[in-house]
């Protein structure tokens, strides 16, 4: 793991490396429909795919953490090739594979041993994998972190103002596409404070810092006017910043996307890598700094202000991990030979398979269908929504729902309850309660998919107490 890169000059190993990209791609694209589009996807898509520009930035500046770039990077998408879900998931498929061709660069550029086996894990990481066909803006985000990495460790080993004002905008672009994306960068930072250092290499480090600071400051503005959104919004959908008893044993099992098995097999190999002794010290702390930064600060972050915590925001803390453990792989291969690494490696590749496999087999959010299913059976009736409950989540696929809408007091024969696993129970309750006093009874329950189902309500029954009714809980 030496300072002193190359880069894939040969014709060959160019070759393989751009056939191992384009099979990346082939295999994410084949993935596009693998799912349906779940809740957090359609939340991005009723704003990207509003036409006015005013409109969307207001509803950006609503949403808790958002910020515009990821937004309009779809948005220009969907305004160039039409909608569909191929359309809003190809922009994150085209940064994913551009970010793992950087990730080998920047293993490169840092003399990281075990290049095949870098290229390998990152692309089976169930986390990884899940938001890389995902309609979000993480796998941009990471594109961002990684360009900006190795534009930092270019910039400590030849340090040109272009590299520098490159680092700038890559930082700035990854504030403005996920925030969180800068604690990286904080991180690798961090231990070059307290090295020793010639006058020149003070003002290389001043420069880096001045880029963070100046990407910080650009995005305090919108951090500033959005904060009180953000809070609101969260207090309304009930989610507020708890630090769970268990928490590094959530860490542990979340980090990789894939359970225990992954993240401990995962980070077996990162320990291999912390005792190689042909990468230097300040590197290998560098890297278990950058790691370590995604995790507190996006915790601190979240405490101020009172959000819940959500392993997607540590999603950068990979880009470190997976370079040292490429370096482990190949310090295990030193010290043990081929076969105890090549085991390890099965069963973070196998354990990783499986929970890709049940992932991408999930269909429990259906809202296509469920929207579907509630423009036919509101032909005899109208439909009736939850307060906190969006109603464009399901007109996003059937626009003529608008028109079945319930009036504030429903008169209609049949009123339908959309209620999901993302309902909140009072809410359930109290449309029950509303409409058994205006004699409505609660009739069967169609059930969609697990997360979705529709309760009928029919007018004329008997008053009162509603039939009890199963409620979809996570």
């Amino acid at each position: 793991m030496s300072a002193a890169p190359t880069t894939l000059a040969q014709p060959r190993a160019r070759a393989r490396a751009a056939a191992a990209l384009a099979a990346y791609l082939g295999a994410l694209l084949a993935l596009t429909w693998a799912l349906p589009l779940w809740l957090d996807e359609l939340l991005q898509l009723l704003v990207t795919r509003d036409p006015d520009s005013a409109s969307r930035l207001a509803e950006i500046h609503r949403t808790p953490g958002a910020v515009p770039l990821g937004y309009e990077v779809q948005r220009l998408a969907i305004h160039w090739l039409g909608y569909s879900v191929f359309t809003a998931r190809f922009p994150s498929e085209v940064a994913s594979v551009l970010a793992l061709a950087g990730l080998l660069l920047l293993a490169r550029e840092i003399g990281t041993r075990g290049l095949v086996f870098v290229g390998v894990v990152w692309a089976v990481i169930p986390l990884l994998l899940r938001y890389a066909v995902e309609a979000r803006p993480y796998s941009l985000a990471l594109l961002f972190s990684i360009a900006s990495t190795a534009l930092l460790f270019r910039i400590l080993r030849d340090p040109e103002a272009r590299w520098v004002l490159l680092y700038a905008a890559c930082v700035a672009a990854g504030l403005y596409t996920q925030p969180f994306s800068v604690f990286l960068q904080i991180g690798l930072l961090a231990p070059l404070v307290f090295e020793r250092r010639t006058s020149a290499e003070r003002r290389t480090l001043a420069s880096c810092a001045a880029s963070l600071l100046a990407g910080v400051l650009l995005l305090a503005p919108w951090v500033l006017s959005s904060s009180h959104n953000w809070r609101t919004y969260a207090h309304g959908m009930d989610e507020h910043f708890s630090l769970p008893g268990k928490l590094p044993l959530l860490l542990l099992r979340e980090l990789s996307g894939g359970g225990y098995v992954c993240s401990l097999s995962l980070l077996a190999f990162v320990a291999m890598g912390c005792l190689s002794k042909r990468a230097a010290g300040l590197l290998k702390l560098q890297l278990l700094s950058g790691a370590a930064c995604c995790i507190a600060l996006a915790l601190a972050c979240d405490a101020v202000f009172n959000y819940f915590f959500a392993i997607r925001q540590v999603i950068p803390a990979l880009v470190p991990l997976c370079l040292l453990a490429g370096e482990g792989w190949a310090e295990a291969r030193t010290r043990w030979g081929t076969y105890p690494g090549l085991a390890l490696l099965a069963v973070l590749v196998s354990g990783s398979l499986v929970k890709n496999v049940r992932h991408f087999r999930d269909h429990s959010e259906e809202w296509a269908l469920a929207a579907q299913r509630l423009e036919r059976s509101s032909r005899d009736g109208c439909v009736m929504y939850l307060p906190a409950d969006m109603p464009g989540l399901y007109e996003f696929f059937a626009p003529d729902l608008k028109q079945e809408r319930c009036g504030a007091a429903p008169a209609a024969d049949n009123v339908l309850v959309p209620v999901t696993k993302y309902s909140v129970p009072a809410e359930i309750r109290l449309a029950s309660d509303r409409l058994a006093s205006r004699g409505y009874r609660a009739m069967e329950i169609q059930r969609v998919c697990e997360a979705i189902g529709i309760q009928r309500y029919q007018k004329g029954g008997p008053s009162g107490e509603p039939a009890p009714h199963r409620i979809i809980r996570e």
